[in-house]
Order: C-alpha cells, then structure tokens, then sequence
C-alpha cells in the first residue's frame, strides 16, 4: 500500500510541475494577447453615451449608406476623436461634425408622418455650431478613424459626432452589413 501511496505521490508532483510550465507558458501567451488587444482598444479620454444609427441598404445595388449620430462624453482633455471604422467602409468627410452639447435640454414633441403625439414629447439637447477640424485619418491595419479637433475637447464635456458613410454589402461571407440568398420553401425560388 505504501508503494501504491509513493506512487500516486509522484505522479501527482509530476502533474503540478507539467501544470505549472504550462501556466508559465499559457501566461506569457496571456500577456502576448493583451499587448495585441491593447493595440487595438480605444483611448480612453473618450467613452461613447449613446448612439442613434441610420442604415439604408440598396440589395439590389448591392450597397448602403448610412448616418450615425454618437453621443460621446469627455474623460481627460483631448484633441483626437478615435473610432473604430471597418476598412471597406466610406466615411464621408465633408460630413463629419462634431458639436458641443450644451443644455438646459428642451422637450419637443414627437412628430410623425401622419400626426403629431399630443402629449408625447422626448428631450432634445441644444447644440453648438460644428466645431472645427483640423485632420481626419485612417488607419486601416488598426481598423480606426481620427478626427483631430483644433481645438482641444473639455474634460467633462458631452459632444456629439455626426458622420454619414457608405459601402458595398459584403456578398462573400456572412460578416458586417452583408446581404445573403435564401431559398422560398413555398416557392423554391432563390431571392
């Protein structure tokens, strides 16, 4: 019994020591997966409230566009907006803006095609005039884009940032925006 005990010990020892060069080793990959990781987050001098996104797809075109308006609040002063943009898609840069958020908010009502919502309202923020830019850049390895400010945004501050893109609806494989076939079941007919 001893022996069969002086072997289970052993083995044991011998497991928590190819265990632990493997923790070495799957730590340094860790660390290596970080630093990768890391390459591609955002500053974070600016962290985005809210978005509201337009997307019109043209499938039979094969192509969209589309109009985001992103509310962003600033964590340390900056001159630099940066964005992850995928690299086939088009930011157009005569419209990008950004404005400064100012307040007291005013309370509109809503309004549709048809009627107006007596009594339903939403709130609004007043903006400034577009600010100035001084640079937009890409960098398509990172996946970003740049907006650089002339002048520096205030810590504390809310923003909003307008851009208006377009782009190929992506028909190789089901990744991004991307328009695909199927099958009626009824019909047999391929869309």
């Amino acid at each position: 019994m001893s022996v069969h005990w002086l072997h289970c010990a052993v083995f044991a020892l011998a497991c928590l020591a190819v265990s632990s060069r493997f923790l070495k080793k799957r730590s340094v990959g860790s660390l290596e997966s970080k630093e990768h990781f890391d390459d591609y987050r955002l500053p974070r001098s600016i962290v985005p409230t809210g978005y509201h996104l337009e997307l019109i797809p043209y499938p039979s075109e094969g192509h969209f566009r589309g109009h985001v308006h992103m509310n962003i609040s600033v964590q340390e002063p900056t001159h630099t907006i940066v964005l992850h943009a995928y690299e086939h898609l088009r930011i157009v840069h005569q419209q990008v803006t950004v404005r400064l958020v100012r307040g007291p908010v005013r309370r509109v009502l809503v309004e549709t095609a048809n009627n107006l919502y007596e009594g339903n309202s939403i709130t609004m923020p007043e903006f400034e005039e577009p600010l100035p830019i001084s640079s937009i850049s890409r960098d398509n390895n990172k996946e970003r884009f740049s907006i650089t400010m002339l002048q520096e945004l205030e810590k504390g501050a809310s923003y909003q940032v307008d851009l208006e893109f377009y782009g190929a609806l992506n028909t190789e494989i089901n990744e991004g925006f991307f328009r695909g076939n199927y099958e009626n079941s009824d019909t047999s007919r391929r869309r």
